[in-house]
């Protein structure tokens, strides 16, 4: 596949947006063509039957891999494409893509749009290998393994090692580092006989600057979560 960018002398239309999923234009929907039998949702049902709600429980990265050819003459040609297989099937995507095109002997693609991949950037010209790996793991450990790919530019060794590194999902660095420290029982510490009991109420642990501290120490580093909270990884 080329480097080079596309140069298109007129400005074809963008790729269509995604209709696989529940959202406000099919709301009632929500297991439409594309989705698999291991897609899971939490539905809310009314009392009459009606899907009032659902909301996916497990992400499914996809790309828009388009036609550079027809591109460059102004015509958008591609597909949506589930991005979560094994890297040559990704690829095999996207040359039965081209093998429709409406240009003969057409051979370079690119990614001109994706969906689901959290806040992992997927670059037009990414090796389609590569954003495979990518999204077999947001796929299996979702938004967690988009922010740690993301974190690390998408480096393969790293990916490997996002298993080790998780410490989980907290609503706050407070929270995590209540957990970590409260293994340590040191509030029962405070309360042992050697601390005067007028002081003891005064006393108190500063379990989020403990935790900021461990992370401007390099031991650990923290992503937002999409929900609001943070992901902690470990860098030993």
């Amino acid at each position: 596949m080329s480097e080079k960018h596309p140069n298109q002398p007129q400005q074809p239309e963008e790729p269509e947006l995604r209709r696989d999923l529940p959202g406000t234009d099919n709301p009632h929907e929500p297991w439409a063509r594309q989705e698999e039998v291991g897609d899971i949702y939490s539905a809310e049902i009314t009392d009459e039957g009606r899907i009032e709600r659902a909301d996916k429980l497990t992400l499914r990265p996809m790309v828009w891999i388009g036609c550079l050819a027809a591109y460059n003459n102004g015509e958008l040609h591609g597909d949506w494409v589930d991005a979560a297989v094994e890297g040559e099937d990704l690829v095999r995507s996207a040359q039965e893509i081209l093998s429709r095109s409406p240009e003969p002997d057409a051979e370079e693609w690119a990614i001109f749009d994706d969906d689901e991949f959290g806040s992992y950037r997927v670059e037009q010209y990414d090796s389609l290998e590569h954003v495979a790996r990518v999204a077999r793991g947001i796929r299996e450990h979702g938004h967690a393994f988009a922010a740690w790919a993301e974190l690390h530019d998408g480096d393969e060794a790293m990916l490997d090692g996002f298993e080790d590194a998780y410490l989980g999902e907290y609503e706050s660095q407070e929270a995590w580092g209540r957990e970590v420290l409260d293994d340590l029982n040191l509030d029962g510490f405070l309360q042992m006989g050697a601390i005067p009991e007028a002081i003891r109420p005064y006393l108190h642990i500063d379990y989020e600057g403990w935790a900021r501290d461990a992370e401007l120490s390099g031991d650990v580093y923290t992503e937002q979560a999409p929900g609001g909270g943070i992901y902690v990884f470990s860098t030993l």
